[in-house]
């Protein structure tokens, strides 16, 4: 089989982050490569760069809009895509296009999502096991915490994972191995899809008003802005912890903000209204909520995931399709 050739567009300052020298070196086990992706703009001849390229490796999603139908057309040559990224809104409009210009497209994004599952985890076990106050109480000064039963374990908790998408399936084969009840709601997941899974599936309401450890996995859509109403708020156990890694969109985020600031429940956030939060932003200041810097998917390791897992699945494509 002759080696074929892969085009690398451009990402900018994110190229080394996907691309680095374990998979440059990967990628140059099977395919000649032409390496676009430090270019921090669209090259004036992208369809003369493109010419003779058989693949396509679409890293972080930046510079995916450039290569438009037209482009590929001028090219002749792209038979196969693979797009490993977070940004799905860039990879979304450009997928589109390369498929109606023949290309076949493989989305490649789960070292991003395995990232997140595993922010989630954390999340779950170090807001159980209360981590962050115990660390908060000896960096004041208290000497010796007097906290012997104020930590729980995830046995016996009642997990809600709301979005049973691609995060949401690895959030509970993550979370098998406890001793925890897994419930989901995903409005087009239905039943037999939940149990497949090892999650009972239950209605939004039930779930958001029985689970004690809630985390969300749903994508900003117009079904979805807004779907956790200040009635699912209020009505959420008291003690219970809410995750959120998704978009704060996606809830009443002000009777979020009203319920943590009244004690009812605690919270581990990766997420915010606006972003940055400010410094004075009310949630800085309370006891029972952990903060993240919208960095649950956002690791050096999810970036050389992503680009090993698009990689492979290129030189897979090829050692079928020849």
């Amino acid at each position: 089989m002759a080696r074929p050739r892969i085009y690398v567009h451009r990402n900018g300052a994110w190229a080394r982050r996907y691309l680095d020298q374990a998979n440059v070196e990967h990628l140059a086990q099977f395919a000649d490569v032409t390496d676009d992706s430090p270019l921090e703009a669209v090259p004036p001849d992208l369809a003369a760069r493109l010419k003779g390229a058989d693949g396509i490796l679409s890293l972080n999603g930046i510079g995916a809009d450039d290569i438009t139908p037209e482009v590929l057309r001028q090219a002749g040559t792209v038979k196969v895509a693979a797009i490993s990224h977070w940004f799905h809104g860039l990879h979304d409009r450009a997928t589109a296009g390369w498929r109606a210009a023949g290309v076949e497209v493989i989305d490649s994004s789960d070292g991003n999502n395995f990232a997140v599952a595993q922010w989630t985890l954390g999340a779950a076990i170090t807001g159980t096991l209360r981590f962050a106050e115990l660390d908060r109480a000896m960096r004041a000064g208290e000497k010796w915490p007097e906290h012997e039963f104020f930590s729980g374990i995830l046995d016996e908790h009642r997990v809600g994972i709301i979005g049973l998408g691609r995060i949401g399936r690895l959030v509970a084969g993550l979370f098998k191995p406890f001793n925890v009840e897994l419930v989901g709601y995903d409005r087009y997941v239905g039943p037999d899809q939940a149990a497949d899974m090892g999650v009972r599936w239950m209605p939004l309401d039930e779930l958001m008003r029985t689970s004690t450890i809630i985390t969300f996995h749903i994508p900003v859509t117009d079904e979805t802005r807004r779907m956790i109403t200040r009635a699912h708020i209020e009505s959420i156990p008291e003690g219970a912890l809410l995750i959120n890694s998704a978009r704060t969109a996606i809830l009443d985020y002000e009777a979020f903000v009203k319920g943590l600031k009244a004690g009812r429940f605690r919270a581990i956030v990766d997420v915010y209204e606006p972003e940055p939060p400010p410094l004075d932003d009310l949630l800085r200041s309370l006891p029972n909520v952990v903060m993240t810097p919208h960095v649950a998917g956002s690791t050096v390791r999810m970036c050389h995931a992503c680009g090993r897992i698009a990689i492979s699945a290129l030189r897979a494509w090829f050692q079928k399709n020849g």
